[in-house]
């Protein structure tokens, strides 16, 4: 049987580049990703992870998921109900759901977007252990795994990975807004990565929303992501 990848994918620039990464490690066709409602500010990343799916996997390997009961249990900015930009369990819950989603369509493993900048506890190298050691424990003799590909790699690093077709299709800001607001965390860890990088951010020179035109034709093909 052909190994099936499982992305978490959120819209973001993270989770951008671990979308092609996948595509290039197995055929597009045994890539899923699926994306959560949690009830978050900035919906537009909803609309930014659904055309990446749409532009570089199967059709029916997309799905969004509806977590919205998350800013009824915890308080956070993203949620619009607290002070802080992390949001508590969060990350926990969705790799529950992912596990759960992974064994129903027979996949080997699931990627997390966790970059080295990810400070939280359900970013880090041992939550992610703790997390495989539990699976392994809960359902002995399946192969399923969890891992953070990305974990080592800076913000740089991490736009270097990214066609600029790909990259301009990625939202941050958790305004929700376009243009970006340019003033929120997410969007000076972005142009603290581009100006690093050396190369203007896409996303800031396009002069229309990117994610509101009819065409992507400048992005990828499924077949020109993966690499034999």
């Amino acid at each position: 049987m052909s190994r099936r990848i499982l992305v978490l994918l959120s819209g973001g620039l993270d989770s951008a580049a671990l979308l092609y990464q996948a595509c290039r490690m197995v055929s597009p066709r045994n890539v899923e990703a699926i994306t959560f409602d949690y009830g978050q500010q900035h919906h537009r990343e909803l609309l930014a992870a659904k055309v990446m799916a749409r532009s570089l996997l199967a059709w029916n390997n997309w799905q969004q998921l509806n977590l919205a009961v998350i800013p009824e249990i915890v308080q956070s900015r993203l949620t619009g109900n607290g002070d802080n930009d992390w949001v508590p369990g969060r990350n926990l819950i969705f790799v529950s759901v992912a596990v759960a989603y992974a064994m129903t369509h027979r996949c080997q493993e699931i990627l997390l977007g966790s970059v080295a900048a990810d400070i939280y506890p359900d970013n880090s190298t041992n939550f992610v252990k703790t997390v495989n050691a539990t699976v392994q424990e809960t359902f002995p003799g399946h192969t399923l795994g969890v891992s953070v590909p990305l974990k080592t790699l800076s913000k740089r690093q991490v736009i270097e990975l990214i066609p600029p077709g790909l990259a301009r299709l990625t939202h941050s800001c958790y305004a929700g807004v376009w243009p970006p607001c340019g003033e929120c965390k997410a969007c000076k860890d972005r142009e603290l990565g581009y100006a690093e990088a050396g190369i203007p951010d896409p996303l800031l020179v396009a002069e229309t929303d990117p994610l509101l035109e009819e065409s992507y034709s400048d992005l990828l093909l499924v077949s020109d992501a993966h690499q034999e």
